[in-house]
């Protein structure tokens, strides 16, 4: 019987297949330090103090359906809504700068890029309509002299 594993994989204790006992014998040996234990219990200590004290501040809080707790909501959202809007009003409506002449040249440059776009087409196509022209006059001409020469 040919199998892929080498011929010294295929010779295992009966009943231990011979991947299984390769990855046995190759399992690190790692020696954890004494200490290890003891801190991930403080770790666990500190962390239980901190939820505990979390705990202690949330009992201080007003409740969100109760009268302090929906007087601060009424107190805070509108206040801040009405700075937000004067944030953005005094923005929007701030005094004009003086040195507006480089938003004056950009917009004279879209102007002139629109203007190009719109009459590009018809100058592009110039051209071709007009040799168009002479071909039909060609044709007409064409067919008249055949008609002509014909008895």
């Amino acid at each position: 019987m040919r199998t892929w594993l080498p011929p010294n994989l295929r010779r295992s204790a009966p009943g231990t297949p011979p991947l299984e006992r390769l990855l046995k014998e190759a399992r690190p040996k790692i020696q954890f330090p004494t200490s290890l234990h003891g801190s991930i219990m403080d770790a666990v200590r500190v962390g239980g103090a901190s939820v505990a004290r979390q705990d202690r501040l949330n009992e201080t809080r007003p409740e969100a359906g109760s009268f302090a707790g929906r007087w601060w909501w009424w107190l805070t959202a509108p206040s801040t809504a009405v700075l937000l809007g004067l944030a953005v009003w005094s923005f929007r409506w701030g005094e004009p700068q003086e040195n507006s002449a480089p938003l004056y040249a950009a917009s004279a440059a879209l102007e002139v890029g629109d203007q190009l776009t719109r009459q590009m087409p018809a100058l592009a196509v110039a051209p071709l309509t007009d040799e168009l022209e002479r071909l039909r006059h060609d044709l007409e001409s064409a067919t008249q002299f055949l008609a002509a020469s014909v008895p």
